[in-house]
């Protein structure tokens, strides 16, 4: 097996790459009782499998389980399907499914999962995610003045209302994964990161700032890092 990956180096990642996360062996990519297993597995492990083409009824589902508020449950949109993701052919987008067919399997029976779920709901729950929607389309607007033009193929930017210029809250939640990663890990080591990667997260999160303005700036995080030696910190770096 380790003569195949030295072979095909990362390769296998563009393939299945949700179940490979999911810890399916690339070699069992065609072996059923494998899929099926790991299906029943993810199944058994996880009390809800959310699906992005029902984020709305996903995230009620969450919050109900979480015992939340809907607030806790509010988002923001940061990327979009391409150009290219919305133009390929039917005989191209065959191709994929089957190329993926390891993740569709996987894909069809939780959708088809979460369908049953949401179907057995009551109006309570319809409800509630109506009132998601109300409540995340008032966040947008009392945030952000401006969606600004797609960035790096599918990222979208946002500018903040005169407002909430300094609301953490509407920062936060305007910052891509990415970089919530990396501010997650400078808060955990903070006191043992060589300042060569500081200065790579401090230069990452600029340069996405000239592209979405209201995501968290380089001040805002070092802010909570390290209140009392911000200003000597910049200056150094």
């Amino acid at each position: 097996s380790s003569g195949i990956y030295a072979e095909y180096g990362v390769f296998h990642l563009m393939q299945n790459s949700m179940s490979f996360d999911l810890g399916l062996d690339p070699l069992k990519f065609k072996d059923e009782t494998a899929v099926d297993q790991l299906i029943k597995r993810i199944d058994n492990e996880f009390h809800l499998v959310m699906i992005l083409e029902l984020l709305d009824e996903s995230l009620v589902l969450f919050r109900r389980l979480m015992c939340w508020d809907l607030q806790h449950v509010i988002y923001v949109k940061l990327s979009v399907n391409n150009e290219y993701s919305t133009s390929v052919s039917a005989e191209i987008r065959e191709k994929i499914q089957d190329w993926n067919s390891v993740d569709k399997k996987l894909y069809d029976h939780f959708y088809k999962k979460l369908q049953g779920i949401i179907s057995e709901q009551n109006e309570d729950f319809h409800k509630e995610v109506a009132a998601l929607k109300r409540i995340n389309a008032d966040f947008w607007r009392e945030c952000y003045s401006n969606v600004l033009p797609v960035f790096d193929g599918n990222k979208i930017g946002y500018t903040l209302q005169d407002t909430h210029a300094d609301n953490r809250t509407c920062k936060t939640l305007a910052t891509d994964d990415v970089t919530q990663t990396h501010i997650i890990g400078l808060r955990q080591f903070k006191d043992t990161l060589p300042p060569s990667d500081i200065l790579m997260v401090k230069n990452h999160m600029q340069n996405l700032n000239k592209f979405n303005p209201a995501m968290l700036k380089w001040g805002d995080v070092y802010k909570v890092l390290d209140p009392e030696n911000v200003s000597r910190h910049n200056n150094e770096l």
